[in-house]
C-alpha cells in the first residue's frame, strides 16, 4: 500500500457547479428549478449530478481541482 502523506490545509473552499435537473412535474417555477417549457416526449433527459470545484491553501501554496464523476453506468 502506498502511504500518502496529508497536511492541514488553512482553508478549503467548495463551489457546487452544477446539480442537473429537469423537472417535467413542476407546475411552476421554484427557487433556481426552472418549469420546462417543452413536451414531455420532446423534453432534454437528464441525470442528477454534481461538479464542484475545491480550492485548498496552505501558507503559500494553492490548489485547485475539479470533481465531475460524471454518469453513473
Amino acid at each position: 500500500m502506498v502511504h500518502i502523506g496529508l497536511r492541514e490545509a488553512d482553508r478549503v473552499e467548495i463551489t457546487v457547479l452544477m446539480d442537473h435537473y429537469t423537472g417535467l412535474f413542476l407546475l411552476k417555477d421554484q427557487g433556481p428549478m426552472r418549469r420546462n417549457r417543452m413536451v414531455a416526449a420532446r423534453a432534454p433527459l437528464a441525470e442528477h449530478g454534481l461538479a464542484v470545484l475545491a480550492r485548498v491553501s496552505s501558507g503559500a501554496e494553492k490548489h485547485t481541482i475539479m470533481l465531475d464523476p460524471g454518469p453513473l453506468q
